[in-house]
């Protein structure tokens, strides 16, 4: 059972860092403002928010599945 959490832990992650580095603004999401409001500062929030919460869970997901343990 532990490892099936660890394992939803574990995508749950990657899901989060997907998010942080999608939304970072160099991608060129919000050239010419296509969302009507500043979505620039929006999509920095979102990496700076999901990008640290999704490394800590990477970490601890990892350490659960090599250690069989929370």
């Amino acid at each position: 059972m532990l490892r099936i959490f660890a394992w939803i832990e574990l995508l749950l992650s990657l899901f989060s860092l997907a998010i942080a580095l999608f939304s970072w603004p160099g991608f060129g999401l919000c050239y010419g403002r296509p969302l009507r409001f500043d979505c620039e500062s929006w999509f920095i929030f979102g990496a700076n928010i999901f990008g640290p919460i999704g490394l800590l869970a990477f970490v601890c997901s990892i350490w659960s599945l090599k250690k069989r343990t929370w």
